[in-house]
C-alpha cells in the first residue's frame, strides 16, 4: 500500500518528467501521453488528500485517462521513433502507482473477513 502523500509526490515527479519532454522538444504525443498518464491520477489523489474522504468505488474515468496516456506514448514511440522511449517508463510508472494506491485505499475500507 502506498500512502496518499507519497503517491501524490511520486505522481508529481512523473508529471515533471512530462515537462522535461516538453523542454527537450519531444513530439506532442509523448508530452500529452506522459502528462495524461500522471496528471489525471495526480489531480484525483490531491483531491482525496484535500478532502480527506474515503474512496468510493473505482474511479473509472481516472484509470481510463491514465491508460490512454500510456497508449499515446506507445503510439508516439511507433510513429516518431525511439528518441524518447523513456517516456513510456514514466507513463507505465504513473499507471502502476495509481493502481497500487487505489487498491490500498479500497483494502483499507474492506471489513475484516471472519
Amino acid at each position: 500500500m502506498i500512502p496518499t502523500g507519497l503517491a501524490a509526490a511520486a505522481l508529481a515527479a512523473l508529471l515533471a518528467g512530462a515537462c522535461v519532454l516538453l523542454w527537450q522538444g519531444a513530439p506532442w504525443l509523448f508530452v500529452a501521453g506522459a502528462a495524461l498518464a500522471s496528471g489525471a491520477p495526480l489531480v484525483f489523489v490531491l483531491d482525496q488528500l484535500r478532502a480527506a474522504r474515503s474512496l468510493e468505488g473505482h474511479p473509472l474515468v481516472v484509470s481510463i485517462l491514465s491508460g490512454l496516456g500510456c497508449v499515446l506514448v506507445m503510439i508516439a514511440s511507433q510513429r516518431f521513433g525511439a528518441g524518447h522511449d523513456w517516456a513510456l517508463y514514466l507513463a507505465v510508472a504513473a499507471l502502476s502507482i495509481w493502481m497500487i494506491w487505489q487498491r490500498g485505499q479500497r483494502r483499507k475500507q474492506e471489513p475484516p473477513r471472519t
